[in-house]
């Protein structure tokens, strides 16, 4: 067979998530670089081949949870292109968003096999791979290499250090080892024919699906009590170790097996056929590399930080008996985790660079960086650190080192990617000293009154939101009294900076309802306020009350249910609620709520404070409501001129919007609250407003603008549409010299 030979920067490994947002980075950056993936699409665990969840409901206590930087890009562009909804437009999708990328050549149907060690035996030279496609050996040299291949099948090639297998004595208190001893996860397609199918199970099939765990049998079956036809998630867990590791076609034709023969729906099944499954079994066995740094999962339970920290996770933690690929038997953290640069290169390889659940973190600590957004976020960052490698002429270890590592964590901001949990200082941005001012700013949580009745109100449930003064008269909701009724009610604080759960208690009253109303009641309370940030309003009404809800509530406005009613499947000892958010790309509905004295928290000062997202108040700016007839603006002025080549703006993409776990078609992809039309001003020498650009069609989250040096007092920012949202929502406006 013919050997042709490519020579890159940086050398990629898998094309999943983490492997598409690695290229992407670096490739932006200015480096060369080659995407090796082994299957014939894009998107790995989550593409079109083995269709596991882009992401679950649940498993986090902070709500504005979606991921910042190129992922945000990534999912987005993936919404507003995949018009139908499925796997053939995912992928095409994600072919355009690689294939305009300068210096970025993917190759498809190319599986590595071989890795050319150097510098003695702690570097990689070159990988050789098989093309499908080219019918030819390709051999890949490059100065960095990354893997992002999910099972770590690189580094192993490379002979990295490291470790495989469940070690069963991180998932009890005391050390002793638990029972699981394997865990596989596969995906079946169920569809239904025109006439009876019968079924025989094949006799190489080896396993009986009765003697899988419940937690694997009830989760198929709540997947098939959803929706019978379509994509099911199939979960292998059991006590003993498989004498040889069970194929994805032994747990489909297993769990076949027993619901065409065995099963309560029987009769049901009588048509229904599988049309496909993944070829791969997903398993939690792997490999994990060593790096400087293991991650467990008492460092992410308990909100450790790093200097080197370039990411921030909120998968849930395992459970000893917990799924691959759904909510069940997992954990929730009470907040987000930092994930520190030495975790993501090898100890013993000194050019590789690792992305996913194969880093270097513990197997239970595994299994959350294995979640496709996370190893996304670790992929973003492993991108860029390559490149600040081969520009600084430094190793892996070496950048993680203070000094070298802020240069990264700089870059890492100004992509709009969060690498911590507190926000970092950015002393590089004019506009934090400058004076802002705002057209208008919502001064009010329900900012119409044409609400409509809730569908569901919760017996029991809290309403969540931000008080920014220093003291609460009152809370105001917009409710229906269907019977006389004694209501109670509590007023909480968050329980820290970065969680939505509620913590103290600060009061609690009772107050008795007449049968008949319709419209707004008060709830006294005349407290001070010592710790400003997101506060809860429960209640507890049976059937009695029926709240009013007004949609595309402003940020910080949620209705919590209960959690009995929540179905998110995943545990949570930090919170008895649920909330309830959005299932569309646009803002979420939520009560009709006011508070007294009302708070100021969507002024125009939050533009500049830093913060990119919600914490502990909302963080951002809000217009009143519009019809953008008559722009909405924003001014930025000094005292002394100030000499800018570029602007960061961060616009508002609904981060409690989770994408769905397979793709949906959307009637309106485009999150609705992003900035569609904008213009930017600056003020010149005699005091006169000139225009420095104009952006018509913008459909991103985060926009950087670079443009010739100009010397202004003033900036101004003109919003004249959005994607549908009656107000204008802007998080942060920077300027750089």
């Amino acid at each position: 067979m013919k050997t042709i030979s490519e020579r890159a920067d940086i050398i990629v490994v898998g094309g999943g998530l983490a492997g598409l947002c690695t290229a992407m980075t670096a490739a932006r950056n200015g480096a060369t670089v080659k995407l090796i993936e082994t299957r014939n699409f894009l998107g790995g665990s989550v593409g079109g081949g083995v269709r596991f969840p882009f992401d679950q409901p649940g498993g986090s206590n902070f709500i504005y949870r979606r991921e910042s930087g190129i992922l945000d890009e990534l999912y987005l562009k993936v919404l507003l292109e995949n018009q139908e909804g499925n796997y053939a437009g995912q992928n095409r999708a994600l072919m355009n968003w690689v294939s305009d990328q300068e210096r970025l050549e993917v190759f498809l149907g190319a599986q590595v096999f071989d890795v050319s060690e150097g510098g003695g035996h702690s570097k990689i030279e070159s990988v050789l791979a098989i093309s499908e496609r080219l019918g030819v050996r390709i051999l890949f040299r490059g100065r960095y290499f990354v893997d992002c291949t999910g099972n770590g099948s690189l580094a192993q090639m490379a002979n990295a250090s490291g470790e495989s297998g469940i070690d069963l004595t991180e998932y009890s208190e005391d050390g002793s080892p638990q029972s699981i001893e394997s865990r596989f996860a596969t995906n079946m397609k169920i569809g239904e024919s025109q006439k009876d199918v019968s079924f025989e199970c094949p006799p190489w099939v080896r396993l009986r699906w009765e003697d899988n765990h419940v937690s694997a049998k009830l989760d198929l079956l709540e997947s098939l009590n959803r929706n019978l036809l379509g994509d099911h998630n199939l979960e292998w867990v059991n006590e003993t170790a498989p004498e040889s590791n069970p194929t994805s076609g032994d747990i489909v034709w297993a769990a076949w097996d027993f619901l065409k023969n065995r099963s309560p729906m029987v009769e049901r099944a009588t048509r229904l056929v599988v049309e496909d499954f993944s070829p791969l079994p997903l398993r939690q066995d792997g490999f994990r590399a060593t790096g400087d740094f293991v991650l467990n999962p008492d460092d992410m339970e308990s909100g450790k930080t790093y200097p080197d920290s370039v990411a921030v996770g909120r998968a849930p933690l395992d459970l000893e008996d917990a799924m691959l690929s759904s909510m069940r038997g997992k954990v929730a953290l009470p907040h987000p985790f930092e994930i520190p640069l030495r975790c993501l290169y090898s100890k013993s390889v000194k050019n590789l660079f690792l992305a996913g659940g194969h880093a270097s973190c513990t197997s239970r600590a595994s299994a959350s960086l294995r979640h496709p957004p996370t190893s996304a976020q670790l992929g973003e960052a492993t991108g860029l650190a390559a490149v600040l490698c081969i520009r600084l002429n430094r190793l892996p270890r070496t950048l993680s080192k203070t000094g070298y590592v802020d240069e990264l964590r700089r870059l890492l901001f100004r992509s709009n990617h969060v690498f911590s949990i507190s926000p970092p200082e950015d002393p590089d941005d004019l506009l934090a000293d400058s004076k802002v001012s705002a057209s208008t700013s919502l001064g009010v949580f329900t900012p119409t009154n044409s609400g409509r009745p809730l569908s569901s109100t919760p017996a029991k449930g809290m309403v969540q939101f931000p008080v920014g003064g220093p003291k609460l008269d009152a809370v105001r909701l917009f409710i229906e009294v269907r019977e006389n009724c004694l209501v109670q009610f509590g007023l909480f604080e968050a329980s820290s900076h970065l969680t939505v759960s509620p913590g103290i208690c600060l009061d609690r009253i009772e107050i008795e309802f007449a049968k008949g109303h319709v419209g707004w009641i008060e709830i006294p309370f005349e407290i001070g306020i010592e710790t400003p940030g997101w506060h809860f309003l429960e209640f507890s009404w049976g059937k009695n009350v029926k709240l009013f809800e007004q949609k595309d509530a402003p940020v910080g406005i949620l209705l919590h249910r209960a959690v009995q009613s929540s179905g998110s499947g995943v545990s949570n000892p930090y919170s008895e609620f649920s909330p309830v958010t959005t299932l569309v790309p646009e803002p979420s509905c939520a009560p009709m709520v006011e508070t007294v004295p009302k708070q100021s928290v969507y002024g125009p000062e939050n533009l500049t404070n830093g913060r990119m997202r919600p914490d502990r108040l909302p963080q951002l700016w809000i217009s009143e409501p519009t019809d953008f007839r008559y722009p909405e603006f924003l001014e930025f002025h000094w005292e002394k001129p100030r000499d800018i080549s570029s602007l960061d703006l961060v616009f508002d993409p609904s981060s409690e919007f989770i994408v769905p776990a397979r793709p949906v078609q959307f009637s309106a992809p485009c999150v609705t609250s992003i900035v569609r039309h904008y213009r930017i001003f600056f003020m010149d020498e005699v005091g006169h407003w000139k225009e420095l650009l104009e952006v018509s069609e913008n459909d991103l989250p985060f926009r950087t603008h670079e443009f010739s040096t100009i010397s202004t007092k003033a900036l101004e920012v003109e919003i004249i549409s959005t994607h549908g949202l009656d107000r204008a929502q802007i998080y942060q406006v920077r300027a750089y010299p």
